[in-house]
Order: structure tokens, then sequence, then C-alpha cells
């Protein structure tokens, strides 16, 4: 009895081959030039107010001292 094959190839599973690794690009022997910065203007400009500022209080007067007036006349 003849062995029967198949019309079509048999196919064998075989391991996929592993992908290349990808591609870096080549390392730059120049550094990149730092960004510039923009450039600062020679005096800051001042905020505009909508309302005046208000004036500092006065430092308040220091506490009457009898004792210390007292001993001042008594030195005269």
């Amino acid at each position: 009895m003849p062995i029967l094959t198949p019309p079509f190839p048999i196919l064998i599973p075989t391991p996929t081959p592993t992908p290349p690794p990808a591609l870096t690009p080549p390392p730059l022997l120049v550094p990149p030039p730092p960004p510039i910065p923009p450039p600062m203007p020679m005096f800051m400009p001042e905020p505009l107010r909508l309302t005046p500022m208000p004036k500092p209080l006065p430092p308040p007067p220091p506490p009457f001292n009898e004792k210390a007036l007292l001993s001042f006349r008594a030195e005269l």
C-alpha cells in the first residue's frame, strides 16, 4: 500500500526570529547649544497701582513713664 502524501508541503512551525534591536542614533559629538534666555530689561517696570499706597502709620509714642520724669527732674 503506497504512502499517501498530501499535495501541499507540511509547514513545520519554526521559532519566530527575534526582531533586530532598535537602532539608536549615533551620539552627538558636539552638545546642543543651551537655549538663549530672553533679554532682561534694564529696569523692572513698577506695577501700576489702581489705588494709592496708604501711608505707613507713625510709630506709637512711648508710654509715659512718670518715674523716669521724676528722677530726671531730681537730677536737675
